[in-house]
């Protein structure tokens, strides 16, 4: 399938024409930068192209899967994050992943950073600094000095891996394993986080 705009344009009128019921057509979106996207694109399409008709155009947003990311705040780079801990008393998670490609770092996504226990934890105790490599792995970039300056550091060799910092920036201590399941991750992280 292309993704040249003409086709899509012309795939959207095929579906929104494909029968003469007058039901309204309703499209659901998750709230990204795609759906976002593609919403514009369908409601200019109906404004501009599909004329005199009758149907009309219901969209709703799922906002649940973007839930994570809008109310955790993630910070552009160590130091940031680090002075954000410090000004605020909280400990600093950082998350090496590659959450576009990494299946375990996926996972880890799905399972416990989108439950909202581990939101609110997030929310309410730490600051979040992301460290996400892109596939394939630029090594000129800064996501990837930021990720060997970990892995070098703290011995971190595979994906995901959280570590956790006190206030002051003093290590507490890695998650490397069982990342995907949410019962193991967060009793660790709670564990980790009574560590002074």
């Amino acid at each position: 399938m292309s993704l040249r705009i003409p086709f899509v344009e012309e795939e959207i009128i095929d579906q929104y024409l494909y029968d003469d019921n007058p039901r309204p057509w309703i499209i659901g979106f998750s709230g990204g930068k795609d759906s976002t996207m593609l919403l514009q694109l369908v409601n200019w399409i109906q404004k501009q192209k599909i004329v005199n008709n009758k149907k009309y155009l219901i969209c709703f947003f799922l906002f649940l899967a973007q839930l994570g990311q809008a109310q955790n705040k993630k910070y552009a780079d160590f130091e940031t994050a680090k002075f954000e801990a410090d000004k605020q008393g909280k400990d600093l998670l950082v998350v090496l992943t590659g959450s576009e490609w990494c299946k375990p770092c996926i996972k880890m996504k799905q399972n416990v950073f989108l439950r909202k226990e581990f939101m609110d934890v997030v929310e309410n105790d730490l600051i979040l600094y992301e460290v996400d490599l892109e596939n394939p792995i630029n090594l000129n970039s800064f996501v990837y000095a930021e990720y060997k300056y970990f892995n070098e550091k703290y011995h971190t060799n595979a994906l995901p891996c959280l570590i956790l910092f006190n206030k002051n920036g003093k290590m507490k201590g890695i998650i490397s394993s069982h990342l995907t399941s949410f019962e193991k991750t967060f009793k660790k992280l709670k564990e980790l986080m009574l560590v002074i």
